[in-house]
């Protein structure tokens, strides 16, 4: 998650995979954004992986409450090869708060064990949520204006960059996207007009030691964790909060 402020705060959670969260903070200032508006903040949740319910999803909900953003932006995975996923999924969504709305992307296990697109938009409106597939919103945020635009798992997916970009208002404003796989930043058109990618899926490498990662790293074309740029465009990788394998103990990659 990420959020403006330079504070750093640790997180417990049990949940499917017992691991450690920390609240990671960044301040991507862009001149997109109003001058003199106030700042706004988007929290970012990904590669939750959710599997049976547990007192790590309640803090994560707090730790999200606790911020008071303007948009959740959640670039999944979301769900899990577990029967419990969905209602685990539904407990925690509709309990995300934010004052200009939750947006969601699937990721590839979402697409592999989530519901399909047509079912999944109306859960996640039962929610309180938006589903984005290959379109953008534009939003109001006090004086300024934020497109949010997701496209579909790059890998798995029915990824459409193109109509993504061209399926809301052009005008003005700052154009946040969400992608799943981090390697969306190298799948962009030339003049794409986006000022920041939020993206996820590598768990920071998933199991790092010094001068190795699990994950290859061409896999995430070079961008594990945190913020890159790539040809100008400011790409911020999370780390996620659960883990896909049991294997995958994460060490070395804490989740945020």
């Amino acid at each position: 998650m990420s959020l403006p402020g330079r504070r750093s705060e640790r997180e417990r959670t049990r949940g499917w995979y017992s691991s450690k969260f920390r609240t990671e903070q960044i301040e991507p200032a862009n001149g997109a954004l109003t001058s003199g508006a106030a700042p706004v903040a988007f929290a970012q949740l990904s590669d939750l992986h959710l599997g049976r319910w547990g007192p790590g999803h309640e803090r994560l909900v707090e730790a999200v409450a606790r911020h008071d953003p303007d948009f959740v932006f959640i670039t999944c995975d979301v769900f899990h090869r577990h029967p419990h996923s969905v209602d685990c999924a539904a407990r925690l969504i509709s309990q995300l708060r934010a004052r200009r709305g939750v947006f969601m992307v699937r990721g590839n296990r979402d697409v592999c064990y989530g519901p399909p697109v047509h079912r999944l938009r109306g859960l996640l409106a039962d929610w309180g949520a938006v589903l984005l597939v290959n379109e953008g919103r534009i939003v109001q945020s006090d004086a300024s204006r934020v497109r949010v635009v997701g496209v579909d798992d790059p890998a798995v997916g029915c990824q459409n960059f193109a109509a993504a970009l061209n399926s809301s208002d052009q005008g003005p404003a700052f154009t946040v996207l969400l992608c799943h796989g981090p390697v969306g930043a190298y799948m962009l058109p030339q003049g794409h007009g986006v000022d920041l990618m939020l993206a996820g899926h590598t768990h920071g490498g998933q199991v790092r030691v010094p001068f190795r990662r699990w994950m290859p790293y061409w896999f995430c074309g070079g961008l594990t964790h945190g913020l890159h740029e790539v040809d100008l465009l400011r790409v911020y990788v999370g780390r996620g909060f659960g883990a896909w394998a049991r294997c995958a103990c994460v060490s070395g990659a804490r989740p945020r």
